[in-house]
């Protein structure tokens, strides 16, 4: 998973530099080009993520649970990727999702990322007795909500700052219920 993650990205960064080589406008001789930055590493907030508990809470609930290196650019956001094969039905649990939400809660508030950032949260979770029920839950936010809801609380508010997909559909929200009409499944967020 982390080596398909991976390799998407830096499909994307040949693409995007590619395309960014083409479409160059001829400059004066006198300016001088600045380098440029294309990956700026946040070591703070990688290290908050590794002190934080998330990862030995998590391997309590179920010990295939993985999590890989976060990954950061400023374009696209702050990419979280987490690896279980607890699940039911195929479809992640609930508790879960919550628990990975508490524990980055804290971790985040406190990183020096810019609040425009987008997080993006990615859990696969494995179906051991049919693999083609196996499914892909992602979750994507603000790094400004999470402080906000840091600081007030309000968890219905946060909730619906939130994008949620359960494969390729984007999941209903009401009154801090998240819901799908294609799969049998149902998360109260509990923070």
């Amino acid at each position: 998973m982390k080596k398909i993650i991976t390799l998407i990205l830096i499909v994307i960064l040949i693409i995007n530099l590619s395309f960014a080589q083409n479409t160059q406008t001829p400059t004066q001789k006198n300016i001088v080009k600045k380098p440029v930055t294309i990956f700026t590493l946040h070591v703070l907030t990688f290290n908050n993520l590794v002190k934080s508990n998330l990862e030995k809470d998590l391997k309590g609930l179920d010990d295939s649970f993985k999590m890989s290196i976060p990954i950061y650019h400023p374009a696209i956001g702050l990419n979280l990727s987490f690896y279980t094969k607890l699940s039911q039905k195929g479809n992640p649990y609930p508790s879960m999702i919550n628990r990975i939400l508490k524990n980055l809660v804290f971790a985040l508030n406190s990183s020096e990322l810019p609040d425009k950032t987008n997080i993006n949260i990615i859990l696969y979770t494995e179906d051991e007795k049919n693999i083609y029920d196996s499914k892909t839950l992602f979750i994507t936010f603000t790094l400004s909500s999470l402080k906000e809801f840091a600081k007030a609380k309000d968890i219905n508010k946060f909730g619906s700052q939130m994008l949620v997909f359960l494969e390729t559909e984007k999941l209903e929200y009401k009154n801090g219920v998240f819901s799908s009409k294609n799969y049998d499944f149902e998360w109260i967020l509990k923070i």
